[in-house]
């Protein structure tokens, strides 16, 4: 972000890391004013490097452990993330773990992203079951609203914390099972 006039204040960022880069840079123009490109080029630079540093991603080991416990006792699994296509493609491969996730929704399909429910409400649908049903495992508070919003339980992985789907969502749902490892 320096190259583009803006020093990024980490706190700033925390509090938004969910959000998609677009949209992350559009809200940085609206409070501190323009940067020194147009979105659409810092954010091609930013995938550019994404992608360019997936091979020293770092798997998160007991996600992943629940992920593939899952997908052995045949349930069906999918991506929901406010990041690119091009970026979770290449982060499930160079982490192996693309074999486990049939179905994969970014921002890149939608026309919001988390917050709103979106993402997950098009993951549900592409894997053919009830968002009910869905537990959503989330590294950020604006995932967690997402699926809440969706009518999906959600896992933060963050906090430990379990939110359950919200009971009008869903009428006649339930969530059959909670993957562990």
């Amino acid at each position: 972000m320096r190259e583009h006039g803006a020093t990024l204040d980490p706190g700033w960022y925390w509090l938004r890391q969910a959000i998609s880069v677009p949209d992350l840079l559009v809200l940085w123009e609206r409070q501190f004013g323009p940067l020194s490109a147009p979105v659409a080029v810092i954010t091609d630079r930013f995938r550019a490097y994404v992608i360019g540093a997936a091979p020293s991603l770092v798997v998160n080991a007991p996600v992943a452990a629940v992920a593939r416990a899952a997908a052995a006792r045949g349930q069906k699994l999918a991506i929901g993330s406010n990041a690119s296509t091009a970026s979770i493609t290449v982060g499930l491969a160079a982490t192996g773990l693309s074999p486990l996730f049939p179905v994969v929704v970014t921002r890149s399909d939608v026309t919001r992203g988390k917050p709103a429910p979106e993402i997950y409400a098009l993951a549900a649908r592409r894997l053919g079951v009830d968002a009910g049903d869905c537990l959503v495992y989330e590294d950020a508070e604006e995932g967690v609203a997402s699926a809440q919003a969706a009518g999906m339980a959600a896992y933060n992985i963050s906090t430990g914390a379990l939110v359950p789907r919200p009971r009008a969502a869903s009428p006649g749902s339930t969530l059959r099972q909670v993957p562990d490892g």
